[in-house]
């Protein structure tokens, strides 16, 4: 039996999969944590493209929010038995507008400028931001503060002044921006969704174009897209004349991404067109009913989820006096859950910030505990960068295991699109052996260069993965940050086994783990003071209750949840803090 027939069979299982999996026309599913929806959404993309019910030359488009989603999504579906396809695309919204609408269609739909223009680097964006502020603000504001407002304006498209989008002047400094990147002949992601809408909106040959190409399109966490980005579906999924069959899953409740302009309402209102089939899935294989009841609490709605497994435990740990006890007490608990035999991967702790991520990390290395973290700062995560550590950290280990190198090719050629013929296969892993693992890691992605990343590092400016490549190159290259990184350091930034995960609260969504460790859960932090005093508040609050629950729902079976009773305020003062509502909310 075939692992497709195996998740086939298993759907059947499950009365709402399994209607969701058969379901003719466009089909909206909405799916609680640990509902399975990724699994449907690959069970249904593989036996669509095996089936036939695709037939070649045409394709589907299976887009993702995130890069870490993409990378996912394709070993799944390569597991599955789904060979690359030339009009098979997967990856992120971004990346389908760049590389199915724009870069191939802009000079046909009279766009010259686009057309001769490229994706901007990390510092031509950053210089264009200076120049624009300086011209608009007369550098009177902060910039930390300035620039966050108007990457909100710019995802909404609304360049009206709103005064709770910063008013007229932050509306000013945003058009300034994208006229400063037009100058040096770039755009941004926020640019390139705009001109991918307006493309697609005007010219009605380009749509009819998109869709003979994918007359499929998935969405995976539909709840995720900003306005712009769900108008691109949209209008691909229902326009008048020829459409494609929508496949969109999601959740409303894990909608945390207010910030990127995110509407978690766009979901519902797409489950309620009367041409598409709804489907809620209600069952949660994830978390012990315990806790799948609690967190509903906390989240204050009535949904009907209930939880496959009894039991489940969230602990209110006694408070602690400063957030540095609290940090000792997060490397108590790990090292408890750990004497419990639950292995380190299957533990995270949770902080509300970076920096105190980052000191939650410094805690654990102390006490001597393997931990991971991810940081964008030197580049980008994309499948692209992602892969490329996963081979380091193949490469690193003494002796290297042979189970999981398969599934690692199968991902390198999925992702760079590079030959699957043997001689190619022969070579990466003559590479990967004879690495030395204490070796620079500049010359191990020198070494992978040939292999399937020449076009990305021709063209940067082409791609996502081209842009993050590159950025990898520079702080890895002799005068770069990460210039004494070693490849076995390399691989160490690979997520693997034997770690404890510290993430945000934010980050952590689509993970899961045994036990769930949660800091800063105190007014102030978890609802932020932010959201307290916003405009809109009510929203900006119920948004933090979205991510406390998300928080809970990564657990299998156990949740700690960590305050502080004092904090110190960036002038040295003391203050007092109490513990968080959503605390109180669990036992109501």
């Amino acid at each position: 039996m075939s692992r497709l027939t195996e998740a086939i069979a298993e759907l059947k299982s499950n009365d709402a999969q399994w209607s969701a999996f058969n379901t003719d026309g466009h089909c909206a599913v909405l799916a609680p944590p640990g509902s399975g929806k990724t699994k449907l959404l690959t069970t249904r993309v593989a036996h669509d493209l095996i089936s036939g019910k695709i037939p070649a030359p045409q394709g589907a488009a299976c887009i993702t929010m995130t890069n870490e989603a993409a990378y996912e999504l394709r070993a799944r579906l390569r597991a599955l038995g789904v060979l690359p396809r030339v009009n098979t695309f997967v990856g992120t919204v971004h990346s389908f507008a760049l590389s199915a609408v724009v870069a191939p269609y802009a000079q046909a739909a009279g766009r010259t400028g686009v057309a001769a223009s490229r994706l901007a680097s990390q510092r031509e964006m950053s210089e264009a931001f200076d120049r624009a502020f300086i011209a608009v603000l007369g550098g009177d504001a902060d910039p930390r503060n300035v620039k966050p407002t108007m990457e909100r304006v710019r995802r909404l498209a609304d360049y009206s002044g709103d005064p709770l989008l910063g008013g007229q002047d932050i509306a000013d400094l945003a058009r300034r921006y994208e006229a400063e990147l037009q100058t040096v002949g770039t755009y941004d992601f926020n640019d390139l969704m705009r001109h991918a809408v307006e493309m697609l909106q005007t010219h009605e040959w380009l749509r009819r174009v998109l869709i003979a190409t994918y007359p499929q399109l998935y969405v995976d966490e539909y709840q995720d897209l900003p306005p712009t980005l769900d108008t691109l579906v949209k209008s691909l999924s229902f326009d008048q004349a020829v459409d494609a069959e929508l496949f969109a899953v999601g959740d409303p409740d894990q909608a945390i991404n207010g910030f990127l302009g995110t509407k978690p309402e766009l979901l519902p209102e797409l489950a309620s067109r009367s041409s598409v089939t709804r489907v809620d899935l209600e069952l949660n294989y994830r978390c012990g009913q315990d806790i799948v009841a609690a967190s509903l609490r906390a989240l204050g709605v009535e949904r009907n989820v209930r939880g496959v497994d009894d039991g489940g435990e969230i602990v209110v740990e006694a408070p602690s006096r400063s957030p540095e006890e609290q940090q000792s007490r997060a490397v108590e608990l790990v090292r408890r859950a750990a004497e419990g035999d639950v292995p380190y991967e299957e533990i995270t702790v949770l902080a509300q910030t970076n920096d105190e991520r980052d000191a939650i990390v410094d805690a654990l290395r102390s006490a001597e505990i393997p931990v991971f973290s991810r940081s964008d700062r030197d580049y980008g995560t994309t499948p692209v960068t992602m892969i490329i550590e996963a081979l380091a950290l193949h490469a690193a280990r003494e002796p290297a295991p042979a189970e999981d190198l398969a599934d690692l090719i199968d991902t390198w050629q999925a992702v760079t699109r590079s030959s699957t013929e043997f001689d190619a296969t022969v070579d990466l892993i003559e590479t990967l052996i004879s690495t030395v693992p204490d070796a620079p890691a500049r010359e191990f992605v020198d070494a992978l260069a040939p292999l399937g990343l020449q076009e990305l590092i021709a063209d940067p400016g082409s791609s996502h993965d081209g842009r993050e490549l590159e950025r990898m190159q520079q702080a890895l290259s002799s005068e770069g940050a990460l210039s004494d990184l070693s490849v076995r350091e390399l691989g160490d930034r690979a997520r693997a086994s034997g770690r404890v995960m510290a993430s945000t609260t934010h980050s952590v969504k689509g993970l899961e783990f045994d036990v769930v460790i949660v800091c800063d859960c105190e007014e102030g932090k978890m609802p932020h003071w932010g959201s307290i005093n916003s405009q809109n508040s009510v929203v900006a609050i119920q948004e933090d209750r979205r991510k406390f629950y998300v928080s809970l729902t990564r657990a299998r079976k156990r949740v700690h949840l960590l305050h502080a009773t004092r904090r110190v305020s960036q002038k040295g003062r003391p203050y007092t803090v109490t513990r968080s509502r959503f605390i109180d909310n669990l036992q109501e």
